[in-house]
C-alpha cells in the first residue's frame, strides 16, 4: 500500500454462492429433462445423451452433476417418492376411519394409477438403478424412501385398526415391490407395429399412449384386490 500499489480485494463472497445456485439450477434442469423425456418414451430407452440435449447441457458435462445416467434416475425416484408419500398420507389420514380392508387396497391403488412415472421408476430400482447408481446417491435415495414409507406406515396405523405399524410398513413395502411390474404389465401396448410401420417408434411405450384401453381401471383393479388379500392376511394373529 505505502508504494502506491492498489490494496487487494478478495473476491467477492457472493460468488461461491452464486456458482452453487447455477450449479443446483442446472441439475434440477436435468431432473426435469429426464423427467419429461420418461413421459414421452420408455426409460429403457432413454439415454444420457437425450436427457443432456433436453437440458440443453453438453453430455460431457453432465458428469459435473451426475455421475451417471442411473444416478438422475434413481434422484427422480426419490423426488417421486416424496410426492407420492404425502399424498397418499393425505388421503388416508383424511379418508374416515376405522379404514377396512378394500378401502386401504383402493386408496394405495387409486395413489399409485396417478403417478405413473412413479409406478414405471419402482420398476426399475431394483433391476438397473440401485446396482449400477453411485453409493452414495443409493443411500441419499434409501434415506428418503424410508422417511417416506415411515410417514404413510404411520397414518395407515392410525386408521387402521387391525394394521400396527410393523406390519403396515411391510404391506406398504409390499405394495410397492408389486406396483412396478404389475404396471409394466398392465401398460402394455395393445398390438405390435408392423415391420416398416411409422407409428412403431419408441413413443409406444410412452406413459398414457399408446396403451391397453382402460389401463387405469385394470391397473388399480388387479392391485386392490390383491392389497385387500394382503390387509386381511396381515391383519391375522398368525401374521402378528
Amino acid at each position: 500500500m505505502g508504494r502506491g500499489y492498489p490494496e487487494r480485494v478478495p473476491p467477492p463472497s457472493f460468488q461461491r454462492a452464486r456458482s452453487a445456485l447455477r450449479k443446483q439450477q442446472r441439475a434440477t434442469d436435468l431432473l426435469e429433462a429426464a423427467r419429461a423425456l420418461a413421459c414421452e418414451q420408455s426409460l429403457r430407452t432413454l439415454t444420457l445423451t437425450a436427457i443432456a440435449a433436453r437440458a440443453g447441457v453438453h453430455v460431457s458435462g453432465v458428469r459435473r452433476y451426475f455421475a451417471s445416467r442411473e444416478d438422475i434416475l434413481l434422484t427422480l425416484a426419490g423426488q417421486e417418492w416424496r410426492v407420492w408419500g404425502a399424498e397418499v398420507t393425505a388421503a388416508v389420514l383424511g379418508a374416515q376411519a376405522p379404514i377396512s380392508a378394500h378401502d386401504l387396497g383402493r386408496i394405495l391403488a387409486s395413489a399409485f394409477v396417478q403417478h405413473p412415472l412413479f409406478c414405471d421408476l419402482m420398476g426399475h430400482v431394483p433391476l438397473s438403478l440401485e446396482p449400477e447408481a453411485a453409493p452414495d446417491c443409493v443411500r441419499t435415495y434409501e434415506l428418503i424412501r424410508a422417511g417416506a414409507l415411515g410417514e404413510v406406515a404411520d397414518a395407515v396405523a392410525a386408521q387402521v385398526p387391525s394394521l400396527d405399524r410393523p406390519r403396515a410398513a411391510e404391506l406398504l413395502a409390499t405394495a410397492v415391490v408389486l406396483a412396478g411390474p404389475l404396471w409394466h404389465q398392465t401398460t402394455q401396448p395393445t398390438s405390435t407395429p408392423k415391420a416398416g410401420d411409422a407409428s412403431g417408434d419408441a413413443s409406444g411405450d410412452a406413459l398414457g399412449d399408446g396403451l391397453a384401453g382402460g389401463v387405469e381401471d385394470g391397473f388399480t383393479e388387479r392391485l386392490s384386490r390383491v392389497l385387500d388379500a394382503l390387509v386381511r392376511g396381515l391383519s391375522t394373529p398368525s401374521a402378528i
